[in-house]
C-alpha cells in the first residue's frame, strides 16, 4: 500500500508497476510524505515516511533478495473533483474537521478517485469547479433538526449561504449522499414533498455514548434488496452490521418514526411505511425493528430515482468514529 500523508491512499496496479494517488490541488505535493507498506524482508528506495517532491513522478525499487521489481509512482492534484466531502462550517481544511467527520471524510479520500475536501467558504465563494462533481457527501456532526425552520436556523453560516450554488448543481443532474444532521437538505432542496423533515432526532455527542457490546453490534434491515445501494452487501443475522463489540457510538441520528402522519396503525409498521412514502415522495431503503425508517432515497431533480438522487443515512449506525479503540470487523 501507498498512502500519502497519512490520508490519500493511491491505487497501485500490479501489472504494470504504476501507482497513482489524487489529491486536492491545496495540498504541496512538492512535500509529501508517503507512507509504504511492502514485503517484510525487502528493502525500498526511496524510502517510506520521508518527505518527498511529486511534481514529477517517482521510481520506486524494491527488492528482495535477487528480485527487484521498479514502480511508477504519479501524484495528480484534483481542481475538478469527481467527487467532494462538505462537514461542518468553521472547519477550513480537512484537519479542523470534528473527530467524526474527518474519520468520514479521510475513508472517502482514501477510496474514491478525484474526490477532495470542500471548505462552505470555498463553495460559496464559487472556487470549486463542480463541472464533473458526480456527487457531494454531506456529513454533518450537529444536533439534528425534526422541523425545516430548525434545520435552516442551523445550516444558516452553512448550507443556506451556498443554497443557490447546490440548487444549480442539484438541477443539472449532481447527486448527494447526506448523513446525520445534514438528512434535512434533501427537503431544502425540494426533493421531499411539502419540505418534510425526519421527526426522531437526537444526538450529536462526539465523545461518547453507548459502548456496544459483544453481541450486540448495531445494525439496521435492509429494505429494497435490489437497489444497488446494497449491492453484494453481507448480512449479519438479517441485518447489515456497522459497530463493533468494543466501539463507542455518539448515535446521531435524523429517522423517521411511525408515529403520526406515518403511524403504524397498531404495530403494522408496512402501514406507516406507505404513508411515508405517499407523503414525501421518497423510497425507504433501510430501517430498524420497530419501522423507523433510518436510511431512504429522494429522487433527482428530474422526479426520477437513481443518477442525480439524494441517499440519506439518518441511522445512528452510519458512525465514524470512537473515541475509544476498538477491532472493526464491518
Amino acid at each position: 500500500s501507498f498512502i500519502i500523508n497519512d490520508t490519500y491512499k493511491a491505487s497501485i496496479n500490479e501489472d504494470d508497476h504504476t501507482i497513482t494517488a489524487f489529491l486536492p490541488a491545496t495540498v504541496d505535493i512538492k512535500k509529501a510524505i508517503p507512507t509504504i507498506i511492502y514485503s517484510e524482508d525487502a528493502k525500498i528506495t526511496p524510502l517510506s515516511g520521508v518527505q518527498t517532491d511529486f511534481t514529477e513522478p517517482v521510481t520506486y525499487t524494491v527488492t528482495d533478495n535477487t528480485a527487484t521489481a521498479t514502480y511508477v509512482a504519479t501524484i495528480k492534484t484534483v481542481s475538478a473533483p469527481e467527487a467532494i466531502f462538505l462537514g461542518s462550517a468553521k472547519a477550513t481544511t480537512m484537519d479542523e474537521l470534528v473527530p467524526e467527520e474527518k474519520e468520514a471524510c479521510k475513508w472517502m479520500l482514501a477510496n474514491i478517485e478525484n474526490s477532495m475536501f470542500v471548505s462552505w467558504d470555498e463553495l460559496k465563494a464559487g472556487n470549486v469547479d463542480l463541472s464533473k462533481c458526480k456527487v457531494i457527501w454531506w456529513h454533518w456532526q450537529n444536533q439534528p433538526s425534526e422541523t425545516i425552520g430548525d434545520f435552516e436556523s442551523a445550516a444558516t453560516s452553512t448550507a443556506m449561504g451556498a443554497i443557490n450554488i447546490l440548487t444549480d448543481y442539484y438541477k443539472n443532474g449532481g447527486a448527494f449522499i447526506l448523513s446525520r444532521a445534514a438528512v434535512n437538505f434533501a427537503a431544502e432542496l425540494g426533493a421531499i414533498k411539502d419540505k418534510r423533515c425526519a421527526n426522531n432526532c437526537w444526538g450529536a455527542n462526539d465523545d461518547g455514548g453507548d459502548v456496544i457490546s459483544a453481541g450486540n453490534e448495531w445494525g439496521f434491515l435492509m429494505k429494497d434488496a435490489n437497489h444497488p445501494l446494497w449491492k453484494n452487501m453481507i448480512l449479519k443475522d438479517g441485518e447489515i452490521k456497522t459497530t463493533d463489540a468494543g466501539y463507542t457510538i455518539s448515535n446521531c441520528t435524523s429517522q423517521w418514526g411511525m408515529w403520526g402522519d406515518y403511524d403504524n396503525e397498531g404495530g403494522n409498521y408496512a402501514v406507516g411505511h406507505n404513508k411515508w412514502t405517499n407523503l414525501t415522495g421518497g423510497r425507504i431503503l433501510g430501517h430498524g425493528g420497530d419501522g423507523a425508517i433510518s436510511v431512504w432515497e429522494a429522487p433527482a431533480a428530474n422526479g426520477t430515482f437513481g443518477k442525480g438522487g439524494i441517499i440519506c443515512f439518518g441511522s445512528g449506525c452510519f458512525d465514524w468514529w470512537s473515541p475509544t479503540a476498538y477491532i472493526s470487523h464491518y
